[in-house]
């Protein structure tokens, strides 16, 4: 029996910090540049794992839930070196793929003073094929990442085996799954109880709704976002803080406090940390407490999950 099943992608992170870049700033958006040809030389390295699926089963295990994760790694070494990283975190791995015709994904984060410019190989991650749902038949939770490639038609089948089983699903769809828009999606999120979206996502997908919201107000967007289905709908947005919304009330919670190292993985830190804390029985006020500590935490190491904390530092 598991508490809680992550589903997703695994990856080996490379962070590069530099200060060699130039911020260029236009009317929409900023860019990091740098001059063509050249050779950068980096201040520091820092070489890690990460992956939604991998980073929200490192903070369960963390917090004390009996985990699994579902994923897909190469045969190569790098496969074989983050198998036992999360073997030795006392992780299930017996769901984890071993593709022979992709490499592990990776992913190069270029770091400029405390925001990052990430560079993504999907790799085996857009191959992830799950052999045996039955296996998971006696999972609590279902925790669902971003699924790239061939990998995202399995949303249709996973979503079918935790409602024949009466299985929860906290779900932080990616990129792949909000293409798809509104009308392709919503069976799914009618059956999601906890539905987690950075700012910009939420927006894609309340756009591809055709709502006409107010997109500067996050409130009215996750008023909207609530009412496409979920049971719980949260909306992390940064050092502006995080909202939540279960229907009978909306919830605000500060980002708290913290010398930002690297963002990568904050909000990971926040929806994992919140999903577990319900797991847990925490009413939502406490839940955001807890995931906006959490988080912190991380923003104040290098990578996704050196900063995540035990789950007796987190509830002190």
């Amino acid at each position: 029996m598991f508490d809680i099943v992550s589903i997703g992608g695994c990856s080996r992170d490379i962070f590069y910090k530099t200060a060699e870049g130039k911020i260029i700033k236009d009317k929409k958006q900023t860019f990091l540049a740098f001059e063509y040809g050249s050779k950068i030389i980096p201040e520091d390295t820092y070489f890690t794992y990460g992956g939604g699926a991998y980073n929200s089963t490192r903070n369960f295990a963390k917090l004390g839930l009996k985990t699994a994760i579902v994923s897909s790694i190469g045969g190569e070494g790098t496969g074989s070196l983050i198998f036992k990283n999360l073997k030795n975190g006392n992780i299930g791995t017996q769901f984890l793929n071993r593709s022979i015709k992709h490499h592990t994904a990776l992913s190069f984060i270029v770091v400029d003073g405390k925001d990052h410019v990430l560079f993504t190989y999907r790799g085996a991650n857009d191959d992830l094929k799950i052999e045996n749902l039955k296996s998971l038949k006696n999972a609590k939770w279902f925790y669902i990442t971003s699924l790239s490639g061939h990998s995202h038609m399995l949303i249709p089948k996973i979503f079918k085996f935790a409602r024949a089983n009466k299985i929860k699903i906290a779900w932080n769809p990616g990129s792949a799954q909000l293409e798809e828009g509104y009308n392709r999606l919503a069976p799914f999120l009618k059956e999601t109880d906890i539905l987690s979206l950075n700012e910009d996502e939420a927006k894609e997908l309340v756009k591809s709704a055709k709502s006409k919201v107010d997109k500067k107000d996050t409130k009215s967007i996750l008023a909207e976002l609530k009412s496409l289905g979920p049971k719980i709908a949260v909306i992390t947005c940064g050092r502006k803080g995080a909202y939540v919304c279960d229907g009978f009330a909306d919830y605000f919670q500060k980002a708290l406090s913290s010398e930002i190292i690297d963002t990568t993985g904050a909000g990971d830190a926040f929806g994992s940390t919140f999903t577990a804390c319900q797991i847990m029985g925490l009413s939502i006020e406490m839940s955001m407490q807890k995931a906006a500590k959490n988080a912190a935490s991380v923003v104040g190491r290098w990578g996704a999950t050196e900063g995540l904390l035990k789950r007796s530092d987190l509830l002190k």
